[in-house]
């Protein structure tokens, strides 16, 4: 992703990737099925302390990513083979080039949120702008 877990951290900030799905019911099935048997949890993530301070769609990034990882592993063909076999190494194969279509025809995305925790009287002592974040 854009952002790396530590220098966000020091930062006091959370930092979640969400993967979208448009066409599956995944996500949806999973939080019916927490609420069915836990009484309507809340997945508000402003509810639970964290304020969102930036979000940012990376499937096209996410896309290209998986390209990459494509072209590692047939790079490394025979020492895939070697370590997890021909038939799982194909399943993976056909699992990243899958998922870069997926990502670069619009059929599911990704996105990066970064939140934080407010402290006393509602300071995030968060800098006010994404430059300042990272070059702070």
């Amino acid at each position: 992703t854009q952002y790396a877990k530590d220098p966000v951290e020091k930062l006091g900030l959370l930092k979640m990737d969400f993967l979208g799905l448009k066409t599956l019911t995944i996500i949806d099935d999973a939080q019916n099925l927490v609420r069915k048997h836990r009484k309507q949890p809340d997945f508000n993530i402003e509810k639970v302390g964290f304020e969102v301070r930036d979000s940012q769609a990376l499937r096209e990034h996410y896309g290209l990513t998986l390209r990459a990882w494509v072209d590692n592993l047939r790079d490394a063909w025979p020492q895939a083979v070697e370590m997890v076999g021909e038939a799982r190494a194909r399943t993976w194969l056909l699992y990243l080039a899958a998922c870069a279509l997926a990502f670069e025809h619009g059929n599911i995305t990704i996105h990066q949120v970064v939140a934080v925790r407010q402290g006393e009287r509602a300071a995030s002592g968060l800098p006010l702008t994404r430059t300042e974040w990272l070059n702070g």
